[in-house]
């Protein structure tokens, strides 16, 4: 179960969300007189944990799931594109080298 699943809507008189309009309220639906209500998961998370013994786990939110697999995208992105400026100097090291390993054996040869 989720935090969410401990909550009940808001009554007519309380608001749905924080003043700023961001944040939506958590109202403890076990919680009855006097009702308990705050702003952040943890909060709730700590009031269900302490006030009723129920440990809620925390869940991976679609949020962060797309914020990490952009990470990966770019920590991917980034690694081709190390990759290829390696092969580039690879090759312009190897264009360098070519012309002074021809002359040491034309030396050791004569």
């Amino acid at each position: 179960m989720t935090t969410w699943d401990y909550s009940r809507p808001a009554k007519p008189n309380e608001p749905e969300r924080s003043t700023d309009g961001r944040n939506r309220i958590f109202y403890c639906k076990l919680c009855l007189n006097p009702s308990y209500s705050c702003q952040s998961l943890t909060s709730a998370r700590y009031h269900l944990s302490h006030s009723h013994q129920i440990k809620v786990t925390d869940t991976e939110t679609k949020a962060k799931r797309l914020r990490e697999n952009r990470l990966q995208n770019i920590w991917a992105v980034a690694e081709e594109k190390n990759l290829a400026r390696a092969r580039e100097q690879e090759v312009s090291a190897s264009v360098y080298v070519w012309p002074h390993v021809k002359l040491k054996e034309a030396v050791i040869q004569s």
